[in-house]
This record gives structure tokens, sequence and C-alpha cells, in this order.
């Protein structure tokens, strides 16, 4: 039986990639680990903690729902 993955959302890594940001440099900002910076850059995690998703959102300035428009319960 074949597992059904999700495509993951590339939205942060374009975003990071026009303002010219490193992931490094997105983690040393967020005050997170470079490895998990890249898992959520990738889109292959979105963070379970709303202030890490409104902190994301604000480093963007967006808004949540523009970063993860399918994650339920986000404005």
């Amino acid at each position: 039986m074949a597992v059904k993955h999700r495509t993951p959302n590339r939205k942060i890594r374009q975003l990071l990639k026009q303002a010219g940001i490193t992931v490094t440099q997105f983690a040393f900002d967020l005050g997170i680990t470079i490895a998990r910076a890249s898992t959520i850059a990738n889109g292959y995690v979105i963070p379970a903690d709303s202030g890490t998703r409104a902190s994301i959102a604000s480093y963007f300035e967006t808004t949540e729902a523009d970063l993860w428009p399918n994650l339920k319960g986000v404005e």
C-alpha cells in the first residue's frame, strides 16, 4: 500500500530567496535551530506553536494564513 505524502509548501523558502536571507540567518533571527528553520523553510513541517507561526509571519510582514493557507483556525 502506497503512502500519500502532502506536497511541501515552499512559500517560506521563496520569501527567503526573494529577500536574500539564508536559512542560517532566518534561524538566528527567530532564535531556532538551523535544522528546525530548514524543515520549516522547505515546507516539511508547520510549527505547532502559534507563537512561532506568528513570529515567522511577522518576520515576513505577512499573515499566518498567507504562509499556511491549509491550516485550519489561522487568520
